[in-house]
């Protein structure tokens, strides 16, 4: 998942969109997930509350998300 996430960033978001900028988040909780935004350099910048209903599970669960940002480098000219 590391090599997929790194293809869709830089052979298609940055070439195709010029893309600087790029917002992950991943419930809190899923470490895996979280640790392939890390892989892909992306760097935590916080927490949202426990606010959001996990769907399919019959207690209601409530999570909250990790928040990871993603910035690409400026060439220098």
């Amino acid at each position: 998942m590391p090599a997929a996430m790194n293809a869709v960033i830089h052979q298609w978001a940055v070439p195709r969109m010029n893309v600087c900028n790029i917002i992950g988040n991943p419930f809190k909780g899923n470490a895996g997930s979280r640790r392939v935004f890390e892989k892909n350099g992306f760097r935590y910048i916080g927490e949202t509350a426990n606010d959001i209903i996990e769907k399919g599970l019959s207690d209601g669960a409530r999570t909250g998300l990790y928040l990871l940002e993603w910035k690409r480098e400026q060439e220098v000219l």
